[in-house]
């Protein structure tokens, strides 16, 4: 399936901040690889899973909490929120071993929605807890825990299903917060080149 180049740019942009993350952090700890690049990453394992978990149920979630609070107070920072949540989550696909040929089409030149405004604060509320309930589900089916000495392996006929539905909402979630992709691109740009030089300086 051929890609845009708008949609593979900003799958590479991705890309390179998630290696960069992980390299810099150290957030898969494996003496026997030099990067996430060469990192032979396992959904069945502990440690996959509870990295997984991180970056969707704790600092995606957040960030949604960050944007329900600045949308509801009127602050001017709703979009760099948006954009923080769509990064955590996307870096949870990267490190899941996904591309984009393994999700369906995006279309840069589909339509986006009115943009969200204070009258629409309960279809707000809605949307932020099918995003949040979507990402606990899919999390749900990975068993393994730190207390627990069985390793369980992930029900993937229920595990992907799952997943895909987070792809969709987030996207959904994109089209409801940006006037068209250009939009969309200006903040996401802007949003990683800070994340970059953060993560360069250790900040």
């Amino acid at each position: 399936m051929k890609y845009s180049k708008e949609v593979t740019g900003m799958w590479t942009k991705l890309k390179k901040q998630f290696y960069l993350f992980t390299e810099k952090w150290g957030y898969i700890d494996k003496p026997t690889a030099k990067s996430y690049k060469d990192y032979h990453f396992s959904i069945h394992n502990l440690e996959e899973q509870n990295f997984i978990k991180r970056l969707w149920s704790v600092c995606a979630v957040e960030e949604l909490s960050e944007y329900w609070h600045a949308f509801e107070d009127g602050e001017d920072h709703v979009k760099e929120e948006c954009c923080d949540y769509f990064n955590f989550v996307m870096s949870g696909f990267i490190a899941m071993g996904y591309e984009l040929k393994d999700f369906p089409p995006i279309d840069p030149k589909a339509s986006f929605g009115k943009p969200l405004d204070i009258e629409n604060k309960e279809k707000l509320k809605k949307i932020l807890w099918e995003l949040s309930d979507a990402i606990h589900y899919a999390t749900n089916k990975l068993k393994n825990r730190p207390w627990t000495q069985a390793n369980f392996k992930v029900d993937m006929g229920k595990f992907v299903p799952r997943i895909m539905n987070v792809w969709n909402l987030t996207w959904a979630f994109i089209r409801l917060n940006f006037k068209d992709w250009n939009d969309f691109m200006k903040h996401f740009n802007a949003k990683i080149d800070i994340n970059i030089k953060r993560i360069r300086s250790k900040y």
